[in-house]
Parts: C-alpha cells; sequence; structure tokens
C-alpha cells in the first residue's frame, strides 16, 4: 500500500516556485497563469538592458556551472580528489537564484503572475520535464533523483526501504485497509491525483467525513467526539456518541464538505450554547464530561489570545497582507543570518490576523509559541494546553504585549478625558468599568473596583520613589505608565486567556 501511494506522488510534479542551491534538492518552476488571472503582482519591473545582462551573466554561469561539474566528473573517475566540490555547488547555487528570477518576468520585462501548484508529470515517452530547472543529468549527479521518475510512473518495492534495492513494481493504488469494494481504476497516463481525490471524498469511504467532522467537534468544544482525534484505528478510543459522529459527517457530506455550513450548525445548538455552570447531579453521572452536560472551560489558543489582545487596543488588522515577509525576502535561509543580511522578519511589528502570519519550521513568531502553537512540522489535529511560568513572563514582560496595554490605556483614557491623570479623578471609575468590558466583557465587582482605586491611588507615589513599574516606559508621565501597567494586569489574568 505504501509504495502503491508513492507511486502516485511520484508521477505528480510539485511546484514549489525555489530555485536550485544549497539546501533545496527538489527547485522548480511555479505555474505560470493566464493574463487575465488578474492577481496581485509583488515584483517590479525589470528594464531591458537589465534583462540583457542578467541574461549574459545567466550564459557565463551556465558554461562555468557545467566545465566544472565535468572536472568533477574526471577526477571521479580517474579516482583524484576532488578540489572544486564546494564551488561547484555555489554555481549551481547562483544558477538556479539568477534562473529563478529571470522566468519570473516575461521578455519585455514585465512580471508574470506564477503560483505554486501541483501538475501530472509527462506521460511515459514523452520530455521529461522535473519541474524544467535543470537538466536530467545535472539534477541526477547533484540532486541525487533518478531520472526514471521523470514521467508518470509506478514506484519499485525497494527492499527494506533501502533506495539502490528496487524490486519488482507496485501498480498505483490506494490503502487497501481502507477500501470498501473495487478500487478506482488509475489510466496508465495520468498520475492517479483525481482518482485519489474521489476515492478520499467517495460515499463508500466514510472515514474522511468522520475525521474531518471529529476535528470540528473538537475545535469547538475542546474534545473530539473521537478525543484520540489522530487516531480512530483499534489503539484509539472509541466515539462517545457514535451516533452523532455518524449524524455530523452525513451533514458534512451533504452540505458539500462546507466546514463553514457544519461550524454554523454546531454554534447554533442547544449544546454549544449551554454554560459551564456546575451540577451536582449531572457531575455525579458524568463526572468527565464526556457527553457535555456543560460547556468545559478552556483556554483560548496562541492565535486568539494574540489577536484578542490587539483586537482590544484597536490595532487588529483585518485585510490580509500581499504576499509574506518570506517570499518577499527571496530564496535563502530564514532560521538564521542571510546573505547579505536581509533577515525575514518574523517578529516584525505587524497587526495582521494571526492566520496571515508566515508559519515557519524552528522559527514561530514570539506570541503564538508561547502558547502551545502546534509543531509547523507535525500533523498535530490536538494542541496541548499547557499553564506554565513563560506564559506569565511573556504577558507581562514581552514588548508586544507593553505596547498593546499602553494603547489601551490610551483609548481608555480618551474614551473619558478630563481630571488630573493617575489620581482617584472624577473619571476614574468610568475608565477602570471601561477597560473591564474591553477585556472581559463585564464590569468589575466590587472587591475589583477597589483594588483598582487603589492601585491608581498609590502608584504616583511609588513611580516618583524610582519604582518603575512598567520598564518600557521609564521616561513616560506616570498616569501613562500607571494605565499601561493596569492594562498589561488585565491581559495577564486568567479571565482574559480563558473561556468560562
Amino acid at each position: 500500500d505504501y509504495y502503491a501511494m508513492a507511486g502516485i506522488f511520484l508521477s505528480t510534479d510539485t511546484r514549489y516556485g525555489t530555485a536550485a542551491g544549497l539546501q533545496n534538492r527538489h527547485p522548480t518552476k511555479p505555474i505560470e497563469l493566464p493574463i487575465g488571472a488578474a492577481l496581485p503582482k509583488v515584483a517590479l519591473s525589470l528594464s531591458a538592458e537589465e534583462h540583457a545582462r542578467k541574461e549574459t551573466q545567466l550564459a557565463a554561469l551556465k558554461k562555468e556551472r557545467d566545465e566544472m561539474i565535468a572536472e568533477r566528473q574526471k577526477a571521479r573517475r580517474a579516482g583524484t580528489q576532488d578540489q572544486n566540490g564546494a564551488r561547484a555547488l555555489r554555481l549551481i547555487s547562483q544558477v538556479g537564484e539568477l534562473e529563478a528570477e529571470l522566468s519570473s518576468f516575461d521578455t519585455s520585462g514585465q512580471p508574470k503572475a506564477l503560483a505554486v501548484g501541483v501538475l501530472d508529470r509527462p506521460a511515459p515517452g514523452t520530455a521529461a520535464g522535473f519541474g524544467g530547472t535543470l537538466r536530467e543529468g545535472i539534477r541526477s549527479q547533484v540532486f541525487g533523483r533518478a531520472a526514471a521518475f521523470g514521467t508518470i510512473t509506478d514506484s519499485p518495492l525497494f527492499a527494506r526501504g533501502e533506495p539502490d534495492k528496487p524490486g519488482e513494481k507496485v501498480p498505483r493504488g490506494f490503502v487497501s485497509a481502507l477500501s470498501t469494494g473495487a478500487a478506482p481504476v488509475i489510466p496508465a497516463k495520468t498520475s492517479g491525483r483525481r482518482e485519489l481525490a474521489e476515492w478520499i471524498v467517495a460515499p463508500e469511504n466514510p472515514l474522511t467525513a468522520r475525521v474531518l467532522a471529529n476535528r470540528v467537534w473538537h475545535w469547538l468544544f475542546g474534545r473530539g467526539i473521537v478525543e484520540s482525534v489522530d487516531n480512530f484505528g483499534t489503539s484509539g478510543q472509541p466515539p462517545t456518541n457514535a451516533a452523532l459522529l455518524d449524524h455530523l459527517a452525513l451533514r458534512l457530506r451533504d452540505g458539500g464538505w462546507s466546514v463553514k455550513k457544519l461550524i454554523r450548525e454546531i454554534v447554533l445548538s442547544r449544546t454549544y450554547q449551554l454554560g459551564s455552570a456546575f451540577d451536582e447531579k449531572s457531575f455525579a453521572a458524568d463526572p468527565e464530561n464526556t457527553l457535555v452536560w456543560r460547556m468545559s472551560k478552556r483556554r483560548l489558543d496562541a492565535e486568539c489570545i494574540r489577536d484578542a489582545i490587539l483586537a482590544t487596543s484597536q490595532q487588529l488588522q483585518l485585510q490580509p497582507p500581499i504576499g509574506s515577509p518570506v517570499a518577499l525576502a527571496g530564496d535563502g535561509p530564514v532560521s538564521r543570518p542571510r546573505r547579505g543580511g536581509s533577515d525575514v522578519a518574523i517578529n516584525a511589528a505587524t497587526n495582521v490576523r494571526s492566520v496571515y502570519l508566515p508559519i515557519i519550521r524552528n522559527l514561530l513568531p514570539e506570541a503564538l509559541d508561547a502558547f502551545d502553537f502546534a509543531e509547523p512540522s507535525l500533523v498535530t489535529g490536538a494542541r496541548e494546553t499547557t499553564n506554565v511560568p513563560s506564559q506569565a513572563l511573556f504577558l507581562l514582560n514581552s514588548e508586544f504585549v507593553a505596547t498593546q496595554a499602553r494603547l489601551l490605556g490610551q483609548r481608555v483614557v480618551a474614551s473619558y478625558p478630563g481630571g488630573p491623570n493617575g489620581g482617584a479623578s472624577a473619571n476614574l471609575d468610568e475608565r477602570v468599568t471601561y477597560a473591564y468590558w474591553l477585556v472581559f466583557s463585564r464590569p468589575p465587582d466590587a472587591v475589583e473596583r477597589t483594588a483598582a482605586m487603589t492601585f491608581f491611588g498609590k502608584f504616583p507615589a511609588a513611580w516618583s520613589k524610582g519604582d518603575k513599574s512598567a520598564p518600557a516606559l521609564r521616561n513616560a508621565a506616570a498616569a501613562t505608565a500607571a494605565w499601561t501597567s493596569f492594562c498589561r494586569a488585565l491581559f495577564a489574568s486568567a479571565e482574559f486567556r480563558y473561556l468560562n
């Protein structure tokens, strides 16, 4: 089954749109879209003189690269030591980067409309492409991919997984353990991607709808009907309500596989609108709340915490950006300093929704990494939810939270101006109440109101004695520092981070 599926993906040409380089063994051209695609173009135009200069430079680099590879082959056959390995790899990287740059412009120097995507590889007997980046010989020698996989083909069964021990070829197909009835036939001249997609969503294969419906339930309630959301096998946990899971799976399929429709149906249900109030009788019958007799208290995920902070301070940008910092920075490593100093600003001061932030392995945005964001290199159906000291330290000390707390304080003060700032002014009570409504969607109780009044009454004296409780604002006025500290304390509270 593994090699039957592998044949489908080996017959698929995935266009990443990346250039050949030292750390990229699978360079491919992006897919060129038609002129009427009406997509935004982020690249600047290229003058005719600049285009010609780069073409000349590319031809010279290609000639030098081919000569270098020929010298390396000659040295290898003669059994002598190769002295030009590093230089050859640098040339390959330079050629790849320049080819990628020139291929993104048309002959007039205008940027093309390009996109990443997938295509079928050429049928057997036609010209092998590899995405049109390098000649087959160079790719086979340098990047280690056999030319036999340049066209649609079945994968051989490699003995013990060793790539140098291919056995008989396995016809392309699907996972037999999940098949009910005859599997679709894959035509010889197609990769099988379409047939695989149709098999995944076929009515005869209910597993797909069950898994997706269970994940939607998990997103909304914090626990799936099958709690082991990544494991529906015999070693996973059984569903707490199999009939409900089947009902949701059918609703998802009959609704055109629209996740939005399924979410709407669930959130409008009585179950989703339950409160989290405790009931002794229900607790005795179902202490784990597996049958959802109340809404379980749970912490907001990383994206919601960041977006809630930005929304409260009125800084959240709802419009998606054009491109991403990774794409605009060009090819090259992003997890360490880059050549030329063009580091990717992953933690830059951008206030777009968290869903639009670039997610890179080993380089997560700080605001997401602190609150159990899923590991980008893994498929994670259920995130861990932790409550550790580093999260409190982030909320109380990070520059991001301090900036948003200051802006929230300015918003509160601007809404109720007048009176001596920082003291027990005529509007202090209204300001505190407004801050609570913005952060918690409720007014403060009597104890919280008294604590807030005490805080603002003592803060100017503590500030004048050098007790700078807002380190990032040491040169600011005491009133601004007081409201920054107060709003930051609200952000750091458990109530702000948890759904009750």
